[in-house]
């Protein structure tokens, strides 16, 4: 039996969006404390920020489609799906320049850093019973610092995360690039590979100390890409003649 299709959205002046079910996923793990029990305060914070975290990755997906429109690409559509998302752009598998892979990190780091300081500005609730998933964020914050303090820190953590060194994230190709400027194609796939691996590895700790929280992620990158890249890199070029 098939699952749920995609579907596509329409949206004047942006690039057509195509939506997998899949995209909610994540949202829903990583708030795991809040709507666990269906406690009426976690509930509607978790009705609140899941939405706003897949509104996060478009907003991350749209800086890059936004910069590379800017810089003369064309930008087919942008996909949401369970493994985040991707700006798709007319005849080009990878991002072609740095600027429009920085895009989408830092849209999520002022993203996060924004709605921090709105969450400090705000007067802190009364405190409340501890309970299991006292932390991470605080339980004893009212509704609206609440939403501002996970989905604060939901940006920071969507922008450091696509800045580790792997593939496929934005921190692999920023790094694929500045290797094979340097050094060669052959050299940025062994490097970067290497470190994917190595992150996919740890992401098993992350996931453990996750677990642990009460926030059940499980982080990027994949292990596959990564050895693909490691083992392209390390093929010895044909012997000439």
């Amino acid at each position: 039996m098939n699952g749920p299709r995609p579907f596509t959205l329409r949206v004047p002046g942006l690039p057509p969006l195509r939506v997998e079910p899949g995209v909610l996923i994540v949202p829903m793990l990583a708030t795991f404390p809040l709507w666990w029990g269906l406690r009426g305060n976690g509930t509607a914070t978790a009705a609140i920020v899941v939405p706003g975290l897949v509104l996060s990755m478009l907003a991350h997906e749209l800086g890059h489609a936004l910069v590379a429109r800017r810089l003369g690409w064309r930008v087919r559509r942008i996909e949401l799906n369970v493994a985040g998302g991707a700006a798709v752009l007319d005849g080009s598998a990878v991002r072609p320049e740095p600027a429009i892979t920085w895009a989408g990190p830092l849209v999520n780091l002022v993203l996060g850093l924004a709605l921090l300081l709105a969450a400090a500005m705000l007067p802190e609730a009364g405190p409340v019973a501890p309970g299991p998933w006292s932390v991470p964020p605080p339980a004893t914050e009212g509704l609206g610092r609440r939403v501002l303090l996970w989905l604060g820190w939901g940006n920071l953590l969507l922008g450091l995360v696509n800045l580790l060194p792997a593939y496929s994230l934005d921190g692999g190709y920023l790094l694929h690039e500045a290797i094979r400027r340097r050094a060669g194609l052959r050299r940025a796939l062994r490097v970067v590979g290497l470190c994917g691996m190595t992150l996919s590895v740890l992401r098993w700790v992350a996931f453990a100390a996750s677990l642990a929280a009460g926030v059940p992620l499980m982080l990027p990158p994949d292990l596959e890409p990564n050895r693909r890249a490691w083992r392209l890199g390390a093929k010895r070029p044909p012997a000439p003649g």
